[in-house]
């Protein structure tokens, strides 16, 4: 599929209450790669995923800020979410991030599915996911795509 603000467009459609409830500003940049081949329905389920847990885990006192933004790197195509939320303490949750029903907030009533789900979904496509984090300053989630046409 080209990417295109569309895509991002209908994935925010989907969460417009959070959007708007939080004053986010998601800010798309396709312009290194306009282009991936990957299943869309993929596609879509990591970007609602990553865009949730941006909102979700925005910094207190300040507005959710997400950069989506797509580049080529070692031969994949690679999607990277970026937010200036509160951060994941990877030195002590590192090993557990993408793992089912994993959560990192005191009481929070999430079930910890997302980051599992876009883990799968990547690695059934020939793909890998990083994260990078500091706390109080952001995470940013580099998704590699395998661009090979017959795996989407």
């Amino acid at each position: 599929i080209v990417v295109s603000n569309d895509e991002v467009n209908a994935v925010i459609k989907t969460i417009e209450d959070q959007v708007i409830s939080s004053q986010a500003k998601i800010t798309p940049d396709f312009s290194q790669a306009p282009s991936i081949t990957y299943s869309y329905l993929h596609l879509q389920s990591i970007m609602f995923n990553l865009l949730t847990n941006s909102i979700k885990y925005r910094s207190p006192g300040r507005k959710p800020e997400v950069k989506i933004t797509t580049s080529i790197k070692n031969g994949f195509t690679c999607l990277s979410v970026s937010d200036k939320g509160i951060g994941i303490d990877l030195e002590k949750h590192g090993d557990k991030i993408f793992k089912a029903f994993q959560t990192f907030q005191s009481g929070s009533k999430e079930k910890g599915l997302g980051l599992y789900l876009i883990k799968l979904q990547t690695e059934l496509l020939n793909g890998k996911i990083e994260v990078k984090s500091k706390l109080g300053k952001g995470t940013t989630f580099n998704i590699y795509m395998n661009d090979n046409p017959s795996l989407s």
